[in-house]
């Protein structure tokens, strides 16, 4: 017969991870009022964060999956200050909260805060499905009610787009949109600031890749017409073929990674011969260099889809080679930084690249150890080895379950 287990130490066990878990779940409050306070403030974007989701993935090394639902998780909580209040006094774990936040309504907050402190995720999961269920009618005139309609403005300055989905397509283009969006960008200088933005960029990226893979290149080709002045680093005038203006800077990074038909005109506009000149990489030397870089060079961003070949010194006819010591990859979003953004790059690709923010800082992602005052808060004074040991994981526990 097993002897019984000893009390106290049941006890103490118990509690000790009764009060980490607490704790944890106070950490998680902490970390997402900061995920909360950094959408608001913006201030991921001057590390050069494509969006708010990649920044917390990498400050917090998380998958992006898992980033995303901290972020969906913070915002969401704004509206359920009983719920984040439970979640905060650790009463509250954030797997029960992630569930909690699909079917909660501000006016059951206080209810459902006390309520899902004894129930366990499985359960929340059960009342989450019975009560957002949808019936056959209701799908069938939601699939009539799909729509998407597109028009350009007067002065072709925007194209215009107007839709819905029913539930089992918008599912398919939701999650399309969302793993593009997710790391579409916010610029320093606030441009891409906002869901609506990332979203628009991510479905561009959506059509261009279904226009790239036209097999019939006059039909896959978009046309800017550029002076040269504007591709040799000077103001120039550009347009793409029936409309929209481009500024100078846009052209380069377009031109970075394409190639060129040079038409000569001359002072009245009128044309004198075409040539061509190509500044694109063939393509053993783009697999040469996508094989040593991978994915975009930009530090903690790990994109290998929708990769530009980079010119780190700017191309001309006289500067600038396309050769494998002045190429990188970089994303779509993190070209357009450093193009329009005005972020630059120092140093060659097969060494040390430093990337320096418009205000000419370094920007240096190692991720810091945790600092001595903050670990001795929690786990208490290091004690000298020789002296007292090596303390086991239970001491540990405790003596941060006896802190919280």
């Amino acid at each position: 017969m097993d002897e019984a287990p000893d009390n106290r130490l049941h006890d103490q066990q118990t509690d000790a991870i009764e009060q980490l878990s607490a704790l944890r779940a106070t950490t998680d409050s902490q970390i997402l009022k900061l995920v909360r306070a950094a959408d608001e403030s913006g201030v991921w974007q001057v590390d050069g964060s494509p969006s708010l989701v990649e920044w917390v993935s990498w400050r917090c090394r998380l998958t992006r999956a898992e980033a995303r639902g901290h972020v969906e998780v913070a915002l969401k909580l704004a509206a359920l200050p009983q719920i984040a209040a439970g979640l905060d006094e650790g009463s509250l774990s954030l797997s029960q909260v992630c569930v909690l936040i699909d079917f909660v309504e501000p006016d059951g907050d206080a209810e459902w805060a006390e309520r899902a402190r004894g129930m366990h995720v499985e359960q929340l999961r059960a009342w989450r499905r019975s009560v957002k269920r949808v019936t056959t009618e209701d799908a069938n005139e939601d699939h009539k009610r799909r729509s998407l309609i597109w028009w350009w403005d007067r002065d072709k300055r925007f194209l215009r787009i107007k839709g819905a989905l029913p539930a089992e397509q918008g599912a398919v283009v939701d999650k399309a949109l969302n793993r593009l969006s997710e790391g579409r960008p916010k610029l320093p200088d606030g441009t891409y600031d906002s869901l609506e933005r990332r979203g628009a960029d991510a479905l561009v990226e959506l059509a261009s890749t279904q226009v790239a893979e036209d097999a019939d290149p006059d039909r896959a080709t978009i046309v800017v017409h550029v002076e040269a002045d504007a591709l040799l680093g000077d103001d120039g005038a550009a347009a793409i073929e029936g409309g929209c203006e481009l500024a100078p800077e846009t052209v380069r990074r377009l031109a970075c990674d394409c190639s060129m038909q040079v038409v000569a005109n001359d002072h009245e506009g009128r044309s004198l011969g075409v040539g061509r000149k190509t500044r694109t990489p063939p393509p053993w030397l783009r697999r040469l260099v996508k094989k040593r870089d991978g994915c975009c060079r930009f530090p903690g961003c790990e994109r290998g889809r929708f990769l530009h070949t980079h010119h780190i010194r700017h191309w001309t006819p006289h500067e600038g080679p396309t050769q494998l010591d002045n190429l990188l990859m970089l994303c779509t979003h993190h070209h357009r930084l450093v193009h329009e953004g005005g972020w630059s790059i120092r140093g060659a690709p097969d060494e040390n690249l430093v990337f320096l923010r418009p205000d000419g800082r370094a920007y240096d992602p190692v991720r810091p150890r945790l600092r001595d005052e903050i670990r001795e808060r929690i786990l208490g004074p290091r004690q000298p080895a020789a002296r007292s040991g090596v303390p086991s994981a239970m001491e540990l526990c405790l003596r941060a379950a006896e802190v919280s």
